[in-house]
């Protein structure tokens, strides 16, 4: 997922810059046209020098200007990704009001769909996938803790079949996807557990067992809906919890209804 302060510093990096360049590009510019006679004669030498060497200076302020203006739209601000987040977390409040546990116990996590994923770890896994294969990508999630992740789940476009997880499960249908009373794994699992999870949760044996073996914890319930920006597919918004039950579908996608709108307005251009 971003990493807030690494989004900041990029941003505002990018939103400085361009303007600099512009502001240069401009000053190299002028610099070739007419000099007023009532100019110093070291302004004037000032002047000619710069225009002597002005011509790649100035194309590179200006692409470097087009591509930073580009860039910091691209990214959004700061205080868009923060909006996202509380509404993530105003979902994850919603959905566990009154239940018992840690927080983190229950999670409301945003995938992306892209076409490209620079994970080597996430396409090398899978033999037959390539980079370019379609991935849903994690790039936001509810609370404060465990906001890195690597997970990058398969979801291409022509075999949607091959989607894995409940992400996957539910980006290739564009329906929700409710799974309770997944078994208990941490302890000591037996293979029919870690069987049953696998194909409930539409992930492969494998998979479940590398999370096992890092001590990432299995949530025993999961609930994926759609995200779509401008009436498109955008992604998936996956909530799990340690729970046995989520709450009844129905509800769930009402409380979503609540926040859907609004957190597709802020995901346009994104």
């Amino acid at each position: 997922m971003r990493r807030a302060w690494l989004h900041a510093f990029i941003y505002g990096w990018f939103e400085v810059t361009k303007w600099a360049a512009a502001v240069l590009a401009a000053l190299l510019s002028a610099s070739r046209s007419v000099i007023p006679a009532s100019w110093p004669s070291l302004a004037e030498t000032i002047v000619l020098w710069v225009r002597e060497f002005a011509g790649w200076p100035l194309f590179a302020c200006v692409v470097y200007s087009a591509v930073a203006f580009g860039v910091s739209a691209r990214l959004k601000p700061p205080r868009t990704w923060k909006a996202i987040h509380d509404c993530l977390d105003d979902l994850q409040d919603y959905f566990f009001k009154g239940v018992e546990g840690p927080v983190h116990n229950h999670r409301v996590t945003l995938f992306k769909w892209k076409r490209w994923t620079w994970n080597v770890f996430a396409w090398s896994a899978r033999k037959k996938l390539w980079p370019w294969s379609g991935w849903l990508v994690p790039v936001g999630r509810s609370g404060h803790t465990m906001q890195h992740s690597w997970t990058r789940l398969p979801a291409s476009p022509k075999n949607p079949d091959s989607a894995e997880g409940i992400a996957g499960r539910v980006w290739a249908s564009n329906e929700t996807v409710v799974v309770n009373g997944l078994p208990d794994l941490h302890g000591n699992p037996t293979k029919q557990d870690i069987e049953k999870y696998a194909a409930a949760s539409f992930a492969s044996e494998e998979w479940i067992e590398q999370r096992l073996e890092k001590g990432s914890r299995c949530a025993r319930s999961f609930c994926g809906m759609p995200v779509e920006v401008n009436n498109n597919l955008w992604g998936v918004i996956v909530i799990d919890s340690q729970i046995e039950e989520l709450p009844d579908s129905s509800e769930l996608r009402r409380a979503y209804g609540l926040y859907g709108r609004l957190l597709g307005n802020m995901l346009q251009g994104i």
